[in-house]
């Protein structure tokens, strides 16, 4: 089989810019999945587009930059909230094992609610499809949150070096039980660096145990590096693509035939 050809082009959505990733010939299947990425801190949606074009994977990948132009600031690319980078910087120096559960982020709700307009455009766009979502470090933190806290199930959740903020108040929700029916089985993707200086794998191990006690299905990959995306997590992350797609596209089929004869 000939590999899938893959294009890039620039969409706005949701007062987002995007880059849209997907096949040239339209030979893909009509109800192929729809992949929502979103860039960790300091990155663009450029910085991840790469990765959707070389899986080749029959999908579309959506890859939007986030509200936060770091020019102003004198750092480069984009971000879905501000954080402190001095502290930041100092607690990398220093260390530490940087565990981000206390910490209540300003501009998590208005990241939260601008992700939330991103997807209903997304299923508008592309309707009937399975849509995952995750991203990279604050985009997987954002893609975490966003599940927990509105009802929000996609095909597949896809955490790449991410962690949880708010954990006092994910708490409760976590107990909840509509929450946890939300996330009973709920296909998740988790990768994380042992070596990870941004990010702390503790913390990270800790979500994932946390999760599994919810009932999620975690697919759990952890890996000898730092805070970065390497080639096994991608190879492993194009097999839970297509393993979730297939089944979340016959479970789609199986309620058309339902309503029909209902």
């Amino acid at each position: 089989m000939e590999p899938i050809r893959m294009q890039t082009h620039a969409m706005r959505m949701a007062e987002l810019d995007l880059r849209v990733v997907q096949p040239v010939d339209l030979i893909a299947p009509a109800k192929a999945p729809v992949v929502v990425l979103l860039h960790g801190f300091s990155m663009r949606a450029d910085d991840l587009a790469p990765f959707g074009a070389s899986m080749g994977l029959p999908a579309v990948f959506v890859f939007p930059d986030g509200p936060i132009d770091l020019a102003a600031r004198g750092l480069g690319g984009r971000a879905w909230w501000m954080i402190d980078v001095g502290a930041r910087d100092a607690a990398m120096a220093r260390g530490d094992d940087r565990d981000l559960s206390g910490e209540r982020p300003a501009g998590l709700d208005s990241a939260r609610r601008g992700l939330l307009r991103l997807i209903d455009d997304v299923r508008r766009a592309w309707p009937d499809r399975p849509l995952f979502l995750g991203g990279f470090s604050q985009g997987a933190i954002l893609s975490l949150d966003t599940v927990i806290r509105t009802g929000f199930r996609p095909a597949g959740l896809v955490l790449l070096s991410g962690a949880r903020v708010d954990a006092a108040a994910l708490a409760p929700l976590l107990a909840d039980a509509r929450v946890r029916a939300l996330l009973r089985d709920l296909p998740i993707f988790q990768s994380h660096g042992r070596a990870d200086r941004e990010l702390s794998f503790a913390a990270a191990d800790s979500l994932r145990n946390d999760l599994v006690t919810t009932g999620a299905t975690v697919q759990w990959w952890p890996f000898d590096g730092g805070h970065e995306i390497p080639l096994q997590v991608l190879r492993a992350l194009k097999k839970f693509i297509q393993r979730q797609a297939r089944v979340e596209t016959e479970r789609m089929a199986d309620d058309i035939v339902r309503r029909e004869k209902s």
